[in-house]
């Protein structure tokens, strides 16, 4: 399992756009890709589920990638999360 922690600073934290954004990103790849806040995980090839998740402006979350090509995928995550959220 690869891990990648980072804090939002969007203004407007995990909203639509970059929602479908990481959706798209992590069905390229075959590993399983979470979003966790506090207690809650969410698989992020589920839209509505993600959003439920309600990461806002300064919430810490968590990226985890579980699977064969783990490694691609937190790298790919983590540029796009950085550069987005």
């Amino acid at each position: 399992m690869r891990v990648f922690e980072y804090t939002l600073v969007n203004e407007y934290g995990l909203h639509a756009k970059p929602a479908v954004d990481l959706i798209r990103i992590a069905g390229k790849y075959r590993c399983k890709t979470f979003l966790v806040k506090e207690n809650r995980r969410a698989d992020i090839s589920k839209y509505f589920v993600l959003m439920a998740i309600g990461a806002r402006r300064g919430d810490t979350v968590r990226f985890e990638t579980e699977g064969p090509d783990e490694n691609a995928a937190i790298e790919e995550l983590a540029e796009y999360i950085k550069a987005n959220l």
